[in-house]
């Protein structure tokens, strides 16, 4: 058996499902998945806790007997293998004075004794070489990775002494100042001290939003030749905040920050668990079931954004619903499961048990979420079961798609 075969079957002896373990070991219901499915082992810690968990040994967990120094079965067959040719060549007769068939024979095994000692510390030999050997294999390793290491540092030192000499400006600052979630929009305090100020310069700051269009605010100069200005541009998973610097004919722009998932932040989040990848029961017309049918949902709260005292908190989740879906499009609305105590922060799902389901499409959960505010938002899980009638077989596919859901 492979690990995560070892893994589920003591989780399935405790009669606990992925999502209830990972609850107790207080790790990510994905880690549990990926242990099962071979995607991923663990590492030393969770091994450690797994075993004291499940009761069992870490080389039970991982598959390693263990083994005494004496000879075994095997090992004695081998050495006799090699030592019965002597034995067969002894002669039945010895034509010899009787005191010569005194001796030979216990200096026969004398001599074969000590050719099974020879042949075991041969074999002790050989194993230690073989333990040294991997070990040098083992600090090549860890040299070639610390070498790399140091390239790496090295590199990234010299590429930021490099950009740090061409870059125009001194000092700048971007701030989160407000958010309207209303009208889906965000505003920035923005600054930046040229490195050097020619009198007449001119400064317009740029957000870009990743849609194709950007909003421009025209800076004021203050103290010290620093320009600043606020900017409101729609919210969006990706900003971009540049400043232009014009002194006469010669313009030139810099970077100074990028935003990246800060609408998805202002939903309520939720990581789901289901167990598609499972069997499948195949019915007439070509049409199948899915044999597991339940699924958990895992809600943690959005943190409110770090803004001035004055910007609203996120909204909060209203509402949930769980689906399951062909190609983006849903199929069913799964069922919420009350028969389980469960935790408030866990929602647990089914299907409905006569629902029967076409071939030749991908088939992905996803939860539709609803917040205070009104706004709905789908969250699809990490992985997809892609069926074919034809060879009769499901697959997984790891791939997020992208573009509308309809439902």
């Amino acid at each position: 058996m492979t690990v995560g075969q070892r893994i589920a079957q003591k989780r399935m002896e405790l009669e606990l499902s992925p999502a209830i373990l990972s609850t107790r070991l207080d790790i990510a219901p994905q880690t549990v998945y990926d242990w099962e499915n071979d995607i991923a082992l663990p590492n030393v810690s969770d091994l450690i806790t797994l075993s004291k968990f499940f009761s069992v040994s870490t080389s039970w967990l991982l598959g390693i007997e263990e083994s005494d120094v004496e000879l075994t079965e095997e090992q004695l067959t081998q050495l006799l293998e090699v030592v019965n040719p002597y034995l067969a060549t002894e002669p039945k007769k010895v034509p010899a004075a009787p005191t010569y068939k005194k001796w030979v024979r216990p200096l026969l095994c004398i001599f074969l004794i000590a050719l099974l000692v020879l042949l075991w510390n041969l074999f002790q030999s050989i194993q230690r070489l073989q333990n040294d050997s991997s070990n040098l294999s083992n600090s090549i390793t860890q040299m070639q990775q610390s070498f790399s290491n140091q390239i790496g540092d090295i590199t990234n030192q010299v590429t930021h002494i490099l950009e740090q000499q061409n870059q125009l400006i001194s000092q700048y600052d971007v701030l989160i100042t407000s958010m309207d979630l209303t009208d889906n929009t965000v505003t920035f305090a923005v600054s930046a001290t040229p490195k050097t100020y020619i009198d007449g310069m001119t400064a317009t700051f740029t957000a870009d939003t990743g849609e194709g269009n950007a909003v421009t605010a025209d800076a004021a100069l203050g103290a010290n030749q620093t320009f600043s200005a606020q900017i409101t541009c729609p919210l969006t998973d990706h900003i971009s905040i540049q400043v232009f610097l014009k002194s006469g004919d010669t313009q030139e722009t810099q970077l100074l920050e990028e935003f990246y998932s800060l609408y998805a932040d202002t939903f309520p989040k939720a990581d789901i668990v289901d167990s598609l990848w499972g069997s499948t029961k195949t019915g007439k017309d070509g049409r199948f079931q899915f044999s597991d049918t339940h699924v958990d949902v895992f809600l943690s709260s959005n943190s409110t954004p770090s803004v001035n005292e004055s910007a609203p908190a996120y909204p909060k989740l209203q509402s949930i619903r769980v689906g399951l879906f062909r190609n983006q499009k849903l199929v069913a609305w799964y069922e919420p499961d009350k028969t389980d105590p469960l935790p408030q922060d866990m929602l647990s799902y089914h299907l409905p048990n006569d629902l029967w389901l076409e071939p030749d499409g991908v088939y992905r959960t996803a939860a539709v979420l609803t917040d205070t505010i009104g706004r709905e938002y789908v969250v699809p899980s990490d992985s997809a079961v892609e069926y074919s009638a034809d060879e009769n077989f499901t697959d997984h596919c790891d791939t997020v798609p992208d573009g509308e859901w309809e439902y």
